[in-house]
């Protein structure tokens, strides 16, 4: 149960304070981790001790004083996991120009998959 306040900024930067409850969407830690496939931390220094994941509209800026959000790496919601990627090129191949793929991919595959090296 996520008890407590976050305090924070809206979009216009007005100051706000919300409930917990409303802001924090999971809290993993210890085995979730694990079933997560994020890795255990007890194993692995590199394995964060926690993460927290917020609701769907909210994020993390980490400077306050940053007026402008440019990048942020995302979260477990369907609005950070299910990424378009749309490919054009004159040097496709004509049989996969048009094509759709509505296969289930990982972000970290993009970049090996748009530098492989055409033969």
């Amino acid at each position: 149960m996520n008890t407590g306040t976050v305090t924070g900024n809206d979009a216009q930067n007005n100051p706000v304070t919300l409930p917990a409850s409303q802001v924090i969407d999971k809290i993993l830690y210890g085995q979730a981790l694990v079933d997560y496939k994020l890795g255990d931390p007890t194993q692995n220094t590199r394995t964060p001790d926690i993460i927290v994941t917020l609701k769907p509209g909210f994020i993390w800026v980490g400077n306050p004083a940053n007026k402008f959000k440019r990048a942020e790496h995302g979260g477990f919601n369907p609005d950070d996991t299910h990424v378009a990627l749309i490919v054009s090129s004159g040097g496709l191949a004509p049989d996969v120009q048009g094509s759709v793929v509505d296969l289930p991919v990982e972000t970290v595959q993009v970049a090996v998959t748009a530098l492989k090296p055409s033969v």
